[in-house]
Parts: structure tokens; sequence; C-alpha cells
């Protein structure tokens, strides 16, 4: 059975110019980990991957706790799908601000 993986949430953290900031994400894990050569690849390798490529101004970005994993199981009429909090992995647990949620910034920016 095929699996296909999202990511779709919020970044923030400090960004170059010192302010508190944030902007929405959404990433195709997926995809993203297909790029990965090499051995086994992780939830921690392709969170690294996307946080390394979408960070862009911001310093020491994390996602907010409230930023989900979605896990979407077959096609169709017999698709299902189920989501994660970040917060639910131990692994990528120093990527996630436990305590900043996307409502505590206003205005978020599209990915």
């Amino acid at each position: 059975m095929k699996y296909d993986i999202e990511l779709r949430g919020t970044l923030c953290g400090p960004i170059w110019q010192g302010p508190r900031c944030s902007m929405d994400i959404s990433a195709d894990l997926t995809r993203e980990a297909a790029r990965i050569v090499g051995g086994k690849v992780t939830l921690r390798d392709v969170i690294q991957l996307v946080m390394c490529e979408r960070a862009g101004d911001f310093q020491n970005a994390q996602l907010t706790a409230d930023s989900e994993i979605m896990v979407r199981s077959g096609h169709g009429r017999t698709a299902r799908h189920r989501w994660w909090p970040v917060t639910a992995f131990p692994s990528i647990a120093d990527y996630v601000d436990a305590e900043a949620l996307s409502c505590d910034f206003g205005g978020n920016d599209d990915a």
C-alpha cells in the first residue's frame, strides 16, 4: 500500500533583523524523502532537509506545536488519512517550539 506523508503548520523564530516572526509551511514529506540519497531515511532527516531549505531569514527556526503531520493511504474512495501533532514525534522535538502556536503570530505569510 502506498502512503503519502505531508507536513502542514507554521515556522517560527527570530529573523535576521531580530523580531520573532512566523511563516506558514506545507511540504510533501514523501517527495522530500525521495531526494535524500543513502540508506534508511528517517522523519528527522526529512524534517531537517525541509527546515534547512525553507527557513530562509529565520535563525533557529522551529515548528509551532500545532503543526501537523498527515499520513494518507490509498486513493479515491478508499483513501484514508490521519493527522498527528508534531509534538507526538520525539525524534523531531528539537525542531518544535512546544510553547508556540500559529495563533501567537499575526498575519502569517504563505510558504
